[in-house]
């Protein structure tokens, strides 16, 4: 009993993380409210699970997510930036890929596809701005490379994303409350973990390896 409800107790530590996934979301939520800062938010995010998962997160995480999101700010609005006008072209042009794929159904697979490659590349695209230095040229092209190499994970990660964010206020009712005082803490925590502990620990070992062949040199 004792052990339950001491400093390191696993009651303690559940307590702890439901503290951090209200309080990053309240963050995320803050932060993206001009709209165009959505993608500075979403790195400042992923940032401190990242910090957290690795201990390297010093308790501060109002310091810890500003920090990222000013260190990230260029790189990731215009990331954002993109994505907005990739998705604003989309709409403009759906009547007329409406009337295409009617007219030819078979083009329906297409577009689904082109979809489920997007959503699938999407994805990582700001948690990849947040665990390495790279061009936004790069992180695009390493974002898809992650997003076809890791489909099963990938597409886990698109289910957990769209499930929590969009499908579950659906069916929560009365406690929709929670999700409203959660949501994007509690996504960004499931995929973070996902990403950290499972994705992206080949690619970290190898840009480790890489680094001490060429301090090595």
């Amino acid at each position: 009993m004792n052990e339950l409800f001491s400093p390191n107790g696993v009651l303690n530590k559940w307590l702890n993380k439901i503290y951090q996934i209200v309080f990053l979301h309240f963050l995320f939520v803050i932060f993206s409210i001009p709209l165009v800062t959505v993608g500075a938010a979403n790195t400042a995010l992923y940032t401190t699970w990242f910090k957290i998962w690795n201990h390297s997160f010093d308790g501060h995480m109002m310091r810890t997510f500003w920090e990222a999101f000013k260190k990230n700010f260029k790189k990731a609005t215009i990331l954002w930036g993109i994505i907005l006008w990739f998705t604003f072209i989309v709409v403009l042009l759906y009547p007329l890929i409406y009337k295409t794929v009617k007219a030819f159904p078979f083009l329906s697979y297409v577009f689904l596809l082109g979809l489920a490659i997007f959503l699938l590349s999407y994805i990582y695209l700001f948690p990849l701005l947040a665990r390495f230095e790279n061009t936004i040229k790069h992180t695009f092209i390493n974002s898809f490379m992650i997003g076809m190499s890791n489909m099963p994970y990938s597409i886990l990660l698109v289910v957990v994303n769209v499930g929590i964010v969009f499908a579950l206020p659906f069916y929560i009712g009365p406690i929709l409350f929670l999700w409203l005082a959660t949501c994007f803490g509690l996504v960004s925590c499931i995929s973070s973990w996902l990403m950290n502990q499972i994705i992206f620990k080949k690619y970290v070992a190898k840009v480790e390896k890489d680094e001490s062949l060429s301090t090595a040199d």
